[in-house]
């Protein structure tokens, strides 16, 4: 018997769209999914155009969050992207697809999650993509990737656009970067070129409800609820005092303001994302119980680490005249070491951090 899901959109409760995608008047699912980013927009310009990353910040498909006053960088606030369309933040990023760095997946294991280690996750990595190799005009211009660690059957498009036919910028930044003592490799060490999430063949954004939701959306036993926000987390056991918190299903509003319970007989998966997910936790129960104190929200489950030490990278722009024009895509990148940077000082440089 196939499971019954349904995938919430866990959006603030101020904003709404218009639905293209009806909920079924079913309450009860097997597994609910919070979290999915914003309308069903598979048209849109802004989504699928592969060479116009960074025009769609600041658009109707961009939450656009403000972030508190940032301490360290005089108390600016900050603008945090994320997407408002089915599929999240893929729908606006820069569709860069790499592999995390093995020290990065083993540091888990090293602070005691055993198992969490990056030779275990390698076949999960391979499991969820499918590599396009490159054309010989692409391996020309930069591209190459390691046939050892790339899939060849998942869900998710990776590869790189039919556009990047000049191959003189990747020459010459090659050469450079080998000059600083930087080494080229195919994968993503040294000096390399990104893959990215795309259809080569379509030539649009491989977006994660493209991969993962669109090839699946006529399932009778699969549930899209558009202009529905995931308020909370309800628990079997609502205070925790007999036992694991147990999830029962989510309180959500819908579009017309009216609150609704949806059940889940097996399981709930928050995945609204690195900013909104804590915040639901939070309503849920989950957190530092001073901060839920503060909002007279009952302590569920004592995790005082929710919420706190986002890492976000920062977008940092360097322009450069040039007595040469290039017509190019693709996102060429330096790995630098620290060594590479600082030298000699590199030990003096780690200890004043």
């Amino acid at each position: 018997m196939s499971a019954k899901i349904c995938f919430l959109l866990a959006m603030l409760a101020r904003i709404h769209f218009f639905s293209l995608v009806f909920a079924a008047s079913t309450t009860s699912y097997d597994y609910i999914i919070v979290g999915g980013g914003g309308q069903f927009r598979p048209q849109n310009p802004l989504v699928h155009n592969t060479s116009a990353y960074g025009t769609a910040f600041g658009s109707i498909i961009d939450y656009a969050y403000q972030s508190a006053p940032q301490t360290y960088v005089g108390n600016k606030v900050e603008t945090m992207r994320a997407g408002k369309a089915l599929g999240g933040t893929t729908t606006i990023n820069g569709m860069s697809y790499t592999h995390a760095e093995e020290i990065q997946i083993d540091a888990w294991q090293w602070i005691g999650n055993q198992g969490w280690t990056w030779q275990n996750l390698v076949p999960y990595y391979k499991k969820g993509e499918i590599i396009q190799v490159p054309t010989p005009a692409q391996y020309s211009a930069g591209a190459n990737y390691n046939s050892l660690y790339n899939g060849k059957s998942g869900p998710l498009l990776v590869g790189w656009t039919w556009d990047m036919q000049n191959s003189t910028v990747h020459a010459e930044l090659r050469s450079t970067y080998e000059h600083l003592g930087i080494l080229y490799l195919p994968d993503m060490h040294g000096y390399s070129m990104f893959s990215r999430t795309v259809n080569r063949a379509e030539n649009v954004r491989e977006d994660a409800a493209r991969a993962y939701y669109y090839p699946f959306a006529s399932k009778p036993n699969l549930s899209v609820m558009l202009n529905t926000t995931g308020n909370r987390i309800l628990w079997a056991n609502q205070t925790g005092t007999f036992g694991p918190a147990v999830a029962s299903g989510v309180e959500v509003t819908l579009s017309d303001g009216t609150i609704e319970t949806i059940t889940a007989n097996k399981d709930v998966i928050l995945s609204a994302g690195s900013l909104i997910s804590p915040v639901i936790l939070e309503r849920s129960g989950v957190g530092n119980p001073e901060v839920l104190a503060q909002h007279s929200i009952l302590l569920v489950v004592n995790l005082t680490t929710v919420g706190e030490n986002l890492q976000n990278q920062i977008n940092t722009k360097f322009i450069y005249t040039s007595n040469v024009s290039y017509a190019v895509q693709g996102t060429y990148l330096g790995h630098p070491t620290a060594y590479d940077i600082f030298g000699s000082n590199t030990t003096n440089v780690a200890n004043d951090i």
